[in-house]
């Protein structure tokens, strides 16, 4: 026969300050939880979100990155007989782009400049092998051979003086003024943290005789794959990969603080269930005779066990349920991340799904691991015994 729920219910009531203590550290534990997952899942999904399985980026082969790779203009016209490559017209659609850094104050912070990526493009070909994606989301596209730019969407939420209108000054050689236009977004990808100008405009001013990189769109991921053998083969020798190899070999930064986050949840949780341990210990120290009389009326020691452990569950579920709701606090927070490009991507922290319900798993894990000792001790105590305890 099994002990009724109303029981446990009472009990944790019973004993309302070892209740409330343990409910606020496995509280903190699992907003706590939840927090770094939202860091790492939504870093992830934003770079992912970038990665698309038909666009080709061209590097040279002795960089990794955009930011410190050189492409010279007889290499670029080497990727124009490349086969499987999606064509407009007898021509493949290619865009060289170039990449440079920048800085700029955040709203947050005016202390300190954060490097803001800066590419050249030549707008139809960029849109094109990007699946027409871009869409601007306010005023127009900058003009070929002028000093405009746009900015992505996260750059000017990001930075300071990022409006239409607004004038930020870039280059090596001297300083331009490039005048904002537009403001444009990829549908939440790491371009929506760049600034995009004419390529042939930005490569005069930072002094740049080739260009970073080059895209290319393949009909399909076989036709990618053909299309990188190409491009390392010997007609062109150089370096291909799709964009989303690309952005997750540039994503290394994020797998450290993954591995960080889950070894500090792990301390946590340990600390966490052995608050419950000491509540469930507390709790059966407290109820040895009435342990006891629940022995002698007839209840099984696995009766008893059960009901301690749904005792510690309940306890860990609630308290977990009461974290997933502080975390709720840090949904729509704005983060940035700095990959091997050595330029910031913002992106927003989102409390999915399926962060609440692995939250709350780990909520009765902890629970059931709390509990099972001290339950395993009442279940094993003798009648006789605990009905002679004071």
């Amino acid at each position: 026969m099994a002990l009724p729920f109303r029981y446990n219910v009472l009990s944790l009531f019973a004993r309302p300050t070892s209740t409330a203590s343990s409910i606020a550290l496995i509280a903190v534990v699992i907003a706590a939880f939840a927090y770094l997952q939202a860091v790492t899942d939504s870093a992830f999904s934003t770079m992912s979100a970038t990665g698309d399985p038909t666009t080709i980026i061209v590097l040279n082969p002795s960089a990794e990155s955009e930011t410190v790779s050189g492409l010279g203009k007889d290499q670029i016209n080497k990727l124009e007989s490349a086969p499987d490559a999606v064509r407009r017209g007898d021509r493949p659609i290619i865009s060289p782009e170039m990449v440079a850094i920048s800085s700029a104050y955040t709203h947050e912070s005016s202390d300190m400049k954060l490097n803001a990526a800066v590419r050249g493009v030549e707008w139809e070909s960029a849109c094109a092998v990007r699946h027409d994606r871009v869409r601007l989301m306010r005023g127009r596209a900058f003009q070929p051979g002028v000093e405009e730019v746009v900015v992505g969407a996260e750059a000017n939420r990001l930075y300071v003086n990022y409006e239409i209108g607004d004038k930020i000054q870039m280059g090596t050689r001297a300083l331009q003024s490039f005048t904002i236009v537009g403001v444009f977004t990829t549908d939440g990808t790491a371009a929506d943290s760049e600034i995009w100008g004419d390529v042939e405009t930005l490569r005069d001013v930072y002094g740049r005789v080739g260009y970073s990189s080059a895209r290319m769109l393949a009909e399909d991921e076989a036709g990618a794959a053909r299309l990188i053998e190409h491009i390392k083969g010997p007609q062109v020798e150089l370096d291909g990969k799709t964009e989303r190899a690309y952005f997750r070999d540039l994503n290394t930064n994020q797998n450290a603080t993954q591995v960080l986050s889950i070894a500090m949840i792990v301390i946590m949780g340990i600390a966490a269930a052995f608050a419950v341990a000491n509540t469930m210990y507390a709790a059966v120290a407290g109820r040895t005779r009435e342990i006891g009389m629940l022995r002698a009326i007839g209840f099984a020691r696995v009766n008893i066990l059960t009901a301690f452990v749904l005792e510690g569950m309940v306890l860990s579920i609630f308290g977990g349920a009461t974290g997933c709701v502080l975390s709720l606090v840090f949904h729509g927070m704005r983060k940035s991340i700095l990959p091997a490009t050595f330029t910031t991507v913002s992106y927003q922290l989102q409390i999915t799904p399926k962060i609440i319900g692995t939250s709350l798993a780990v909520a009765a894990a902890i629970g059931l691991i709390g509990s099972l000792f001290p339950s395993w001790r009442a279940a094993k105590m003798k009648v006789t015994d605990a009905l002679r305890e004071s």
